[in-house]
């Protein structure tokens, strides 16, 4: 049963995140809908071979920003007991 609860619990999120609402989960943090912009064609290059290449271009989406919560920074940095 619980990978069934799971499951409708990441739905419910991912709703709420495309009509645009924040979603705030207590103890762990925020999850915000963002939008990230569309990306041009550029120039790159192979890292390995030193080839120029065309790196394509991406469209706008859509994206999460995740900010944690004060007591989840505080238990990462050993500040929690």
């Amino acid at each position: 049963a619980q990978p069934i609860t799971y499951g409708f619990y990441l739905l419910g999120i991912a709703q709420a995140l495309q009509s645009g609402t924040e979603v705030i989960l207590p103890g762990l943090g925020k999850l915000k809908p963002k939008d990230i912009a569309a990306k041009a064609e550029r120039p790159g290059r192979n890292l390995k071979t030193g080839e120029a290449i065309t790196i394509p271009a991406q469209p706008a989406r859509k994206g999460v920003k995740f900010k944690a919560a004060k007591t989840l920074d505080a238990a990462m940095n050993g500040q929690l007991a």
